[in-house]
C-alpha cells in the first residue's frame, strides 16, 4: 500500500525477511507496520533507502525498520510514542505534516499483542524495532 508513495520519491525498500508466524489481530498487526513504513517514507530523502529486517530471536519475531531521514533526537525517543507528539524534524521535502498518531497506534497495538516497540540508537536516520511473540511460544 505504501509502494506508490515510495516510488514517487524514488525510495527503495530493501526487505530482508525471515519466515515467522505471530498470533494476533491481522488488521492491528498490519497497522503497526503500515504506520512504521509510512513514517519511514515520510522522513526519507528522495532517492533514499528503507531497510526492513525480520528475524527470529528465541521466542520472538524481531522487525527492524531503518530509514535515512533526520533520525529521532535522543530527548524525543520516549515521546515519539505519545499521542499527537510531532518531533522537531522535517524531511528533505519540507515540513512534515502528520497527525502525530501513527507511532502511538503502533505502540498501543504492539503492547496489545504482548510485544515491545522501541527507538534504537542509529548514527543516521531512524531505527524502530518491534518484537512480537512467535506463535506457539
Amino acid at each position: 500500500e505504501q509502494r506508490s508513495i515510495a516510488d514517487m520519491h524514488r525510495i527503495t525498500i530493501k526487505p530482508e525477511l525471515a519466515t515467522a508466524t505471530v498470533v494476533g489481530d491481522q488488521e492491528k498487526i498490519k497497522s503497526i507496520f503500515d504506520n512504521l513504513l509510512s513514517n519511514a517514507i515520510r522522513y526519507s530523502p528522495d532517492g533514499g533507502n528503507i531497510e526492513l529486517h525480520l528475524a527470529r530471536d528465541g521466542a520472538r519475531a524481531v522487525i527492524d525498520v531503518r530509514d535515512q531521514g533526520p533520525g529521532i533526537a535522543p530527548r524525543e525517543r520516549e515521546k515519539v510514542f505519545d499521542a499527537f507528539f510531532q518531533g522537531r524534524h522535517t524531511n528533505a521535502r519540507g515540513v512534515v505534516k502528520g497527525s502525530g498518531l501513527g507511532l502511538s497506534i503502533a505502540h498501543a497495538y504492539t503492547r496489545l499483542h504482548k510485544g515491545t516497540i522501541e527507538v534504537v540508537h542509529s548514527a543516521r536516520g531512524a531505527h524502530i524495532r518491534v518484537a512480537l511473540p512467535l506463535a506457539g511460544a
